[in-house]
């Protein structure tokens, strides 16, 4: 009978517990973990934007070998939907890509069919900040009496899971060996002559093919030594990609140029990173995004201009991988 009435008390306790769970505990559970990672936010995103890329370092890969997953719609868009059926660890369910901010912010919506039914809302931000791109995961979720005693539990084990996907997101990317090799260097004083304007980024090869004929012309007339290849010289880029402050130019032995309707240009000497990009160039956006992880892990600043060397003319050969741009940073 002692027992029984000990058994009752305890079971009365709980009961209220639960009960006062229930009616004060929120009924919206928001959740958002943060990791920054050594590398560009182009370089990110790519890993973030498509789920297939999602697959190779979300936390539930390894809970279940043998879930069934099946990508509808075009990946990587909005629309598109990704479904999975599981073990009881993974569940099951579908994510929908709602929403792509630029290279800012991915929105999915989120719906679980088991072990029970419920909706979220997620997403994933990226943000430059000092030493890579910072990556927020998040995750809201409405959850009605009684079921928001449940999800208080919950929370704690969607933290544990966003931040053990965040640091294999990292090491995915840490580990991601570089296509190109980056060298050293030290450079002397350098001098060009060509133009420099603001152009749109549609119009880079109208630009070029405009001046280079007509520096080249100039240089050869004025007597003067041209010591490579033709070259683009980036100064800035308009944030959404639509423009540039460029310069198309020859480099020349040195700077007596008096008189000339060509801008001359004159880098000081100082140290620099270079690289052998080989590729169709409608893709070097690659090798740049390599570039600016190596700066990340080294810890170390460019300084504009950028420059891109054409040493292979993309007429003359019919396999785009012997294409090659020799790209160069000058450091701080």
């Amino acid at each position: 009978m002692r027992f029984m009435k000990i058994f009752l008390s305890i079971l009365g306790v709980l009961l209220l517990a639960i009960l006062g769970m229930v009616i004060f505990a929120p009924t919206n559970v928001a959740v958002e973990t943060s990791e920054v990672i050594p590398a560009s936010k182009t370089m990110v995103f790519q890993e973030v934007l498509t789920f297939k890329a999602r697959d190779a370092w979300n936390p539930w890969t390894d809970m279940d070998p043998n879930i069934k997953q099946e990508i509808i719609g075009e990946d990587g868009t909005v629309g598109a939907k990704y479904r999975w059926e599981g073990n009881s660890d993974v569940g099951s369910g579908e994510q929908e890509i709602t929403a792509i901010e630029g290279m800012d912010k991915v929105d999915t919506k989120l719906i679980f069919t088991a072990p029970w039914e419920s909706e979220a809302d997620t997403y994933m931000k990226l943000e430059e900040v000092e030493g890579g791109t910072k990556v927020s995961w998040g995750f809201s979720s409405e959850a009605p009496r009684p079921t928001n005693a449940m999800m208080l539990f919950m929370k704690g084990a969607i933290e544990k899971d966003y931040n053990k996907g965040l640091k294999r997101l990292k090491k995915l990317i840490e580990d991601n060996p570089m296509s190109f090799e980056i060298r050293e260097k030290e450079m002397p004083e350098t001098y060009y002559v060509g133009k420099r304007s603001t152009i749109n980024m549609a119009d880079i090869t109208a630009y070029f093919t405009e001046v280079f004929p007509a520096a080249f012309a100039y240089v050869g007339k004025s007597g003067i030594n041209a010591t490579g290849n033709p070259m683009g010289l980036y100064y800035s880029y308009a944030e959404d990609g639509s423009s540039t402050d460029l310069a198309a130019v020859i480099p020349i032995e040195n700077g007596n140029i008096v008189g000339s309707d060509f801008d001359l240009i004159t880098i000081p000497a100082g140290k620099a990173l270079v690289m052998d990009y080989y590729g169709d160039y409608n893709a070097i956006d690659k090798g740049h995004d390599e570039f600016e992880a190596y700066l990340l892990r080294k810890g170390l600043k460019r300084k504009f201009p950028v420059a891109e060397q054409y040493i292979t003319d993309p007429t003359t050969v019919d396999d785009p991988s012997k294409i090659l741009t020799q790209i160069t940073y000058w450091l701080e």
